[in-house]
């Protein structure tokens, strides 16, 4: 399973990537906040990537990125309920 979480800055995406963290596979690659990705992570089985969405001058190189699930937080009281 490859999943990557992106948000912005203080939005509770480092406290999502943890929960995440710990329900994935044991040999599951973990990337906190990378400068790149590399395009030999297509190959691998089991990534979890962390992102901050970038503003001002920061840019990323989203081309490794593939999307075939989205995710929505559908919170409607303290315990975060999440529909894909």
């Amino acid at each position: 399973m490859k999943v990557v979480i992106n948000g912005l800055a203080k939005s509770g995406t480092i406290a999502l990537f943890f929960t995440i963290k710990q329900a994935m596979p044991p040999d599951t690659r973990h990337l906190f906040e990378p400068k790149r990705f590399d395009a030999g992570m297509r190959a691998e089985t089991n990534v979890l990537a962390k992102i901050l969405i970038p503003t001002g001058d920061r840019v990323l190189d989203f081309n490794a990125i593939t999307s075939t699930t989205s995710c929505i937080d559908t919170r409607t009281s303290s315990a975060p309920t999440w529909q894909c």
